[in-house]
């Protein structure tokens, strides 16, 4: 079973991006006001190409018997670099549709399919369920870079 508090994060934490830099330009969100850190931008594109991964793994994790799974290094990841290059709004769509894939894919599952686990390589094994909520806090974390990042951008402070 999916809690009540997962289900309504799952549908709507996302939902904040648009809010946090609907003020910013485009030469903003690709500035790096923390040197060595992403900027606004590259977590876009992160939290983008990292969706398309955890629905892999869901797949995975239904279809398989517990299995194992390296972690995800986005630099080494092909999609992620080759989204470097689409454009802010190429981004936010496909953050956006295939976030609705998931949404739908982990409501259509059923109770067994929920407790189908598979293996993280830090944090052991994890039901579908517990999958999910490492997702949106893996995202929660990426959110609250951006809401300080744009907070430093529009106040002009640097890290």
């Amino acid at each position: 079973m999916i809690p009540n508090s997962t289900r309504i994060r799952l549908q709507h934490q996302h939902e904040i991006i648009s809010w946090m830099i609907y003020d910013l330009t485009d030469a903003q969100l690709i500035e790096h006001p923390n040197p060595g850190k992403w900027s606004i931008f590259e977590i876009l594109v992160h939290l983008s190409a990292y969706q398309h991964i955890f629905l892999d793994r869901i797949e995975k994790i239904i279809s398989g018997k517990n299995p194992e799974f390296e972690r995800y290094n986005a630099e080494e990841d092909p999609v992620f670099i080759l989204r470097l290059n689409w454009s802010q709004a190429e981004i936010l769509k496909d953050l956006f549709e295939s976030r609705h894939i998931i949404i739908y894919r982990i409501f259509d599952l059923s109770d067994g399919q929920l407790n189908r686990k598979g293996t993280h390589p830090k944090y052991g094994s994890l039901n579908v369920t517990g999958w999910t909520e490492f997702f949106l806090l893996h995202e929660a974390h990426h959110l609250y870079s951006i809401f300080g990042l744009a907070a430093m951008l529009k106040s002009g402070a640097e890290g």
